[in-house]
């Protein structure tokens, strides 16, 4: 049978390829260049987390986190 994807090493070393694109943006400039490209520009704020779809997180997000850990409690110790 053949492979339908092409085979990769599972043995990558990170750093050395973090250690190349930090020396290729060292030596374009490239955080420079985007400072100076969005001169002038609106802030922008990264959210680290999944998007949410009606815009920025809020309470009623927390629920399905924090639902798993009640219902095992109110499992465990409901007498009904």
């Amino acid at each position: 049978m053949q492979a339908r994807f092409k085979q990769v090493s599972n043995k990558v070393a990170f750093p050395g390829m973090e250690e190349k694109i930090l020396q290729y943006w060292e030596k374009e400039g490239v955080f420079a260049k985007s400072l100076e490209k969005n001169k002038g520009a609106g802030r922008y704020t990264f959210y680290d987390g999944p998007p949410f779809a009606t815009g920025l997180p809020h309470y009623g997000h927390l629920h399905e986190g924090v639902g798993a850990f009640g219902r095992h409690f109110l499992f465990l110790y409901f007498e009904g």
